[in-house]
């Protein structure tokens, strides 16, 4: 059973728009579950890349703009994107995705808020990454009413955990994250702290990683969300 059924979404043959498709690798997995995909991105790598999958076309745009028909969509699909938009867009967004809707559709979001997100070691150890993270993702309370006040109804707010292979020990962790904080990359809010702020982050996390996972090997895991709304049709 996919992921899409266990939260009693129907799938099949339903016109669905990933927005925020990045590569095109949940596109793939709607096309599998049977929609009519199609992506929505605004870096043109990314578009690119998406249109080599199976969507039925990519969009090249930003979410706060939507170039997108009303009432054309089935699902949407928003997987952590919320995190890019501004705060004081996001009930604008919000209203958008609402108007491109059916009037039976539905809005899938998965993302995480600043309380998951915290649950972290990383979050914890450092926690200038708490602020930065707090400034990023909306809470679930803050998020659930400006969906209702858009016109949505809340159906399901489901927690989710993802894990990775953990890092086989404290130094094949290091070399990762000082590989990705050399190169820019990593988790969006780490691209948040300064040059000088990542250094530090880095020497904390050789000290308390030690503390936390000795020799053994040091865990992959974040905490998260799904949250289903549909479309109230009293709403226009």
């Amino acid at each position: 059973m996919s992921e899409f059924q266990r939260l009693g979404l129907i799938i099949t043959d339903r016109r669905v728009l990933d927005v925020g498709c990045g590569m095109g690798y949940y596109g793939d997995l709607l096309a599998c579950a049977g929609a009519e995909v199609y992506g929505l991105d605004h870096q043109p790598e990314f578009v690119t890349a998406a249109a080599s999958r199976r969507y039925r076309g990519v969009i090249h745009s930003n979410v706060t703009d939507m170039p997108v028909a009303s009432s054309s969509f089935d699902l949407i699909y928003a997987r952590y994107i919320l995190h890019h938009i501004a705060k004081g867009q996001l009930y604008d967004v919000i209203e958008k995705i609402h108007r491109s809707l059916r009037h039976d559709g539905h809005l899938l979001i998965e993302s995480t808020t600043p309380d998951l997100a915290g649950r972290h070691h990383d979050v914890q150890i450092y926690p200038k990454l708490k602020r930065i993270i707090a400034s990023m993702y909306p809470s679930i309370e803050s998020l659930t009413a400006l969906l209702r006040q858009a016109g949505f109804r809340i159906i399901t707010f489901a927690e989710t955990t993802q894990t990775r292979d953990p890092y086989t020990n404290v130094d094949s962790a290091l070399e990762r994250s000082a590989a990705l904080v050399s190169s820019g990359g990593g988790p969006t809010y780490w691209l948040q702290l300064s040059e000088a702020e990542r250094k530090e982050f880095h020497e904390v996390r050789r000290n308390e990683l030690v503390r936390l996972f000795g020799d053994g090997p040091v865990q992959r895991q974040w905490s998260g969300y799904f949250l289903v709304a549909a479309k109230e049709d009293t709403h226009d």
